[in-house]
């Protein structure tokens, strides 16, 4: 297979901004051109990142070159310098030391006048750390100019992000991107605002843009096909400051600058400039709308579990259904609600309240145990089902023979005490221990045998009607229980109702 000399030239956004023209794709590949030509070698192969930072090698001509090296495709591959390569200390060492060499790739870097087939290891490995050292702090120093600029700027009141909010247009003034009120959308602004302070829900909100064909946020600036208004865009919009005419500092910050997930700012926590730009909503009629809808907010997932915990299913979609809690300042309401999508359209069936299933269950229960199956029998499912779950026959075989182990332990050390193994002091020690475990296992085997003893028909008999008696058997005779959108409700139990 015949090898290729190859080029690989990289170029970011910033490295445009800073460099000019001395770093830009086409001078660095007839740089490089020129020096191979001079050094009797021809290019065979051009690999090209325009537009990516040199802080990590996710980049796709890179991975393109990378997966030819390991194909034995490549044979020489020639850089400008090294932080076309890239800017990360780390992986550089990585990529030149052992990446490169693992698969017999010679690997030059013309400016700096390093050649791995012709330099001495020392040199190279030397070298190649101080200057990766310095494009890694140069990326470093970059990405915090960056943020200062940024920062900067948002403090001179000017906006930064590239678009408008609802009810913004972005404008040049004295050089500055600056917010003025957009008269097509902020009327809609508005009217949300006034129909919160009203008592009117999200979702009644929603309704009502939806019917009148309102554009939603991201519909309006063409970002998206789905003209669907949904209870977060409502949420976020009350809760936006900048309709004050404030604008916010920082929402969110990296850790590190190598770091590629950003992390949140608490809302309140946040630091504003204001008086930027025009506002849309007054102090007052902010903070009555946010008073207004907090208390629709304190939704909390996965911070409380339900009695129907994993057996409520959707009847339309046959999705599991989550559990919710919504606590507002005047009562408490637990409900399940599937959140199935199917191409942007949310499932049908939408929410059930807890105590609506739970009060349903009750009476077919009831129904159940009186006019379709005997106590009896109701019992013996009961107490079938509960030794099942805590699996008590193998627990009860696995005590007994941790019980023989300990007691063939006790067996040998006496053994050991009369071949005068041990002392007798030894003996005692081990003994008492050996001993004191073997009771703690009768001791469970006991209370797993009581379990099993349980006489569950009287438990039955003399609790059939209490509530209490029925949040204890739901799961051990319930299967699953399946919601459909019309509120029906289907009850699959583990056992079969003629």
């Amino acid at each position: 297979m015949i090898k290729l000399i190859c080029l690989y030239a990289r170029v970011s956004k910033d490295d445009n901004n800073i460099d000019s023209y001395s770093s830009s794709i086409t001078n660095q590949i007839n740089y490089i051109k020129a020096f191979a030509k001079e050094n009797k070698m021809k290019i065979d192969k051009e690999y090209i990142d325009d537009g990516y930072s040199g802080g990590n090698f996710d980049r796709p001509s890179f991975k393109k070159l990378e997966n030819d090296i390991k194909n034995n495709i490549v044979n020489t591959l020639i850089v400008k310098d090294m932080s076309r390569l890239g800017r990360n200390f780390l992986e550089n060492i990585y990529y030149i030391n052992i990446f490169f060499n693992e698969y017999n790739v010679r690997f030059i870097s013309i400016n700096e006048n390093f050649d791995t087939f012709s330099n001495s290891d020392f040199y190279n490995n030397f070298f190649l750390k101080i200057r990766s050292i310095y494009n890694e702090s140069y990326i470093k120093d970059i990405s915090l100019k960056r943020k200062q600029i940024s920062d900067l700027k948002v403090l001179n009141g000017e906006y930064i992000a590239p678009y408008a909010p609802y009810g913004y247009v972005i404008k040049h003034v004295n050089n500055k991107r600056v917010l003025d009120i957009d008269f097509n959308t902020s009327s809609i602004v508005k009217i949300i605002y006034d129909k919160i302070i009203e008592g009117k829900s999200k979702n009644e909100i929603c309704s009502y843009l939806n019917k009148n064909n309102i554009p939603t946020p991201i519909f309006y600036i063409k970002k998206s096909t789905n003209n669907n208004w949904n209870n977060n865009m409502i949420y976020k919009i009350i809760r936006n400051r900048i309709y004050l005419g404030e604008l916010v500092i920082k929402k969110t910050y990296k850790k590190d600058f190598k770091d590629k997930k950003r992390y949140c700012i608490g809302y309140n926590n946040y630091k504003t400039i204001k008086n930027c730009h025009p506002a849309i909503i007054s102090e007052y009629i902010f903070n009555l709308a946010n008073s207004k809808i907090k208390s629709y907010l304190k939704n909390k997932k996965n911070n409380y579990t339900s009695l129907f915990d994993n057996i409520i299913i959707c009847g339309e979609c046959n999705k599991k259904m989550n559990y919710y809690f919504i606590y507002t300042n005047k009562l408490n309401k637990r409900y399940f609600y599937c959140k199935k999508k199917d191409k942007d359209k949310l499932c049908e069936n939408r929410t059930i309240f807890e105590n609506t299933i739970f009060n349903n269950l009750y009476s077919n229960l009831l129904d159940i145990l009186e006019k379709k199956i005997n106590i009896n029998f109701f019992s013996n499912i009961l107490k079938n089902r509960f030794i099942k779950k805590y699996k008590i026959s193998n627990n009860i075989e696995n005590i007994n023979q941790n019980i023989k182990i300990i007691e063939d332990k006790i067996s040998n050390l006496y053994i050991k005490k009369c071949n005068l193994r041990i002392t007798s002091h030894e003996f005692l020690k081990e003994k008492e221990i050996l001993n004191k475990n073997k009771l703690i296992l009768n001791n469970k085997k006991n209370k797993l045998l009581n379990f099993n003893n349980f006489d569950f028909l009287s438990l039955v008999v003399n609790n059939i009607y209490s509530k209490d008696f029925f949040v204890f058997s739901i799961k051990y005779i319930i299967k699953n229980i399946y919601i459909f959108k019309n509120k029906e409700i289907l009850i699959k139990y583990n056992f079969f109702i003629k």
